[in-house]
């Protein structure tokens, strides 16, 4: 690791800066564009709101009544059990697939914008 350059930043500080006070603002998104090493700047309001138009959308998402995840664990831990017993998995294999139940279990949704081609600049 000593022999490994450190890469020299492409903002100054003054734009770093800029950057880490842009994020404490709570009125704005500071996001990974969907292609591309872009990043994207959005409006809190208006990305909860393409979000939410996202999600309504019912021919591309469906509305569950109850989270999945207990009975796709069952099923997982129930796979990965018999593998064991079968010897087609090591130990070490075994316990990676494991689900820990002490991991926290969340769902979230992560929305990344498309990044356009022109550049606005904000004041």
């Amino acid at each position: 690791m000593k022999s490994a350059k450190l890469l020299k930043p492409n903002i100054t500080k003054k734009e770093r800066q800029a950057l880490v006070e842009l994020r404490k603002e709570k009125s704005v998104m500071i996001l990974p564009a969907d292609k591309g090493k872009a990043t994207v700047i959005m409006d809190t309001g208006d990305y909860e709101q393409k979000v939410k138009t996202m999600l309504s959308d019912d021919k591309t998402y469906e509305k569950l009544n109850k989270d999945p995840t207990p009975k796709y664990k069952r099923k997982l831990m129930s796979i990965i059990e018999k593998l064991k017993e079968e010897d087609k998995i090591t130990d070490e294999q075994y316990k990676y697939l494991y689900p820990n139940l002490q991991q926290r279990m969340y769902q979230e949704c992560i929305v990344l914008p498309k990044s356009i081609s022109q550049t606005t600049l904000l004041d």
